[in-house]
């Protein structure tokens, strides 16, 4: 089983990292943290991997990143996967 924390867009996930609403998340032992741009994994509290930003938003427009959509299913299909 796999959690997700979905925030809004424009979320800064440092600072979403260290709240104390995530602190309590941490104890999930799959959990994928997103503002739909950026995806962090975490296995039992710990991060995993390498954040993955699938894309950018410069003003209303939002671009896709291609080159890391492979290592984005990977580390997901890991993280969904793990026995819980």
């Amino acid at each position: 089983m796999c959690w997700a924390e979905a925030k809004d867009i424009d979320a800064d996930l440092n600072k979403v990292e260290k709240s104390e609403q995530m602190g309590r998340y941490y104890g999930y032992s799959n959990l994928v943290l997103t503002n739909g741009l950026e995806f962090r994994f975490y296995k039992n509290g710990t991060p995993y991997g390498e954040p993955v930003v699938l894309a950018k938003r410069e003003g209303n427009a939002i671009h896709a990143n291609e080159e890391t959509f492979e290592r984005f299913i990977r580390q997901f299909v890991d993280v969904l996967a793990d026995p819980i």
